[in-house]
This record gives structure tokens, sequence and C-alpha cells, in this order.
């Protein structure tokens, strides 16, 4: 499964240029643009994890790929993982990915042992999630339904903070 590469803001606010005329201008422009340097970090860190989810279903679409009879990530858990992740805020930290033996997917958001969520997405958008903030655990499920739900964002935001 390809992506369609988008533009990076980073090329729009940086200089390639050396001379005192280009720091002049590039000085004078940054007051312009706050932020947006860090805006094209974070983009450029959802499309690296994008493009790892890419890669992960490549590598377990096939039935067995753990050599203990998983099943495959099947394309529609894939679908709901992309656009979970296209449907982060800027400001959230991006998971770490893993798949699952019966071919979900998984994110994770880590901390420390007692400081973690995890967010397993299915085919047909089931969520079941799992978290530890400080030792209090806390698990649910809902459906994705195109937004990632204010419980999850609640929960990645006190243990990512």
């Amino acid at each position: 499964m390809k992506l369609l590469a988008r533009p990076s803001f980073r090329r729009y606010i940086t200089t390639e240029g050396f001379s005192f005329e280009a720091k002049t201008i590039d000085v004078a422009v940054s007051p312009l643009t706050p932020g947006l340097s860090s805006v094209a970090t974070l983009r450029g860190e959802r499309e690296r994890l994008l493009s790892d989810l890419c890669s992960l279903v490549d590598d377990r679409s096939n039935e067995d790929w753990d050599g203990y009879g998983a099943e495959p990530v099947s394309e529609d858990a894939f679908r709901q993982a992309y656009f979970f992740i296209e449907d982060l805020d800027d400001d959230v930290e991006m998971p770490t990915l893993g798949a699952e033996p019966d071919g979900h997917i998984t994110m994770e958001w880590y901390r420390a042992p007692d400081r973690l969520v995890s967010v397993s997405i299915g085919p047909g958008g089931e969520l079941t999630f799992a978290a530890l903030d400080g030792g209090h655990p806390y698990s649910g499920s809902t459906q994705f339904t195109g937004s990632v739900p204010q419980t999850i964002l609640a929960l990645i935001s006190k243990v990512t903070r």
C-alpha cells in the first residue's frame, strides 16, 4: 500500500542562503512564522509513522507471520489505524506501532512501566485500550468513527506530559 507524498513545510521556513542578505531575510521573517518549525517536525513524525504502519502491515499480511498461527493484519485494520493516526492532533506525541496475533494493530505511548497507554485497533474500528497513569489502571473499549475518542486523548495526554 502506497502513501501519497505530502510537501514539507520545512522548505518554506528555512533558508539555504549564507549571505548577509539571506540571513537578514531569515531573521526578519522568523517572527512571522512562530511554531512552523515544530509543526513541520511533527508532520514529519506523522509521515514516518504512517510509513512504518505500511511496512508493518506488509510484514504481517500473511497467515502465521509470527510462527505461532497469527492472523494477518487486515486491510480494514490498516485503514482504521491510518485514519486514527491522521486524526491525532499535532500536539499529541506519535505512538510506537505493533501487530497482534489476532490481526489487530497496536499503538503504544510509553513513559515508564507505570505510565503507558496501549490502544488496539481492529477491523470495523473496534478500539480496545488499557492505560496506567502512575499505577492507576484504566481500560475500556469503544468504536473509532473517524475521530479519536476524547477518553483516549485524555489518557495519552496524562501519560505523556
